[in-house]
């Protein structure tokens, strides 16, 4: 267990958010993806925020209440991003859960901070689950 490492059990190739996006099209991204949000993007693939279900929920109940238009994800995102290391073990992980309330990291190389893929909670979760099996398995 201690040589599971996040690079091993993260979702590369996620679809990302761009701060220039309309708030709909990162909720279409966020509900298509089945994370509870998404990292957000600039041109050279660093993380420059961070927008989850909660803020989309907050916004787009406003905007369809008085059939405004939606904003700019730069104007909702989160811009503090915590994020983890692709190194990092899938306990040194779970332990940063749970001393949270985050849901999601952004996984981002340490040498020039692009962004990797990410990590959730259910991600974490199915893991520990899979290797729960092999500790039962017949040998």
């Amino acid at each position: 267990m201690d040589n599971l490492l996040v690079k091993d059990v993260m979702v590369a190739n996620i679809a990302c958010l761009h701060p220039e996006m309309h708030m709909v099209e990162a909720v279409d991204c966020i509900t298509n993806s089945h994370a509870p949000g998404l990292p957000v993007i600039d041109d050279h693939q660093h993380v420059v925020g961070f927008v989850s279900e909660h803020e989309c929920l907050e916004h787009m109940l406003k905007a369809t209440y008085y059939c405004e238009e939606t904003v700019l994800v730069e104007n909702i995102m989160q811009h503090e991003v915590k994020v983890a290391r692709p190194d990092m073990t899938l306990v040194e992980l779970i332990q940063a859960f749970l001393s949270g309330n985050i849901k999601v990291y952004p996984v981002v190389d340490e040498s020039d901070g692009r962004l990797l893929g990410i990590i959730t909670r259910v991600i974490a979760l199915k893991r520990l689950r899979e290797v729960d099996r092999q500790c039962y398995a017949p040998h």
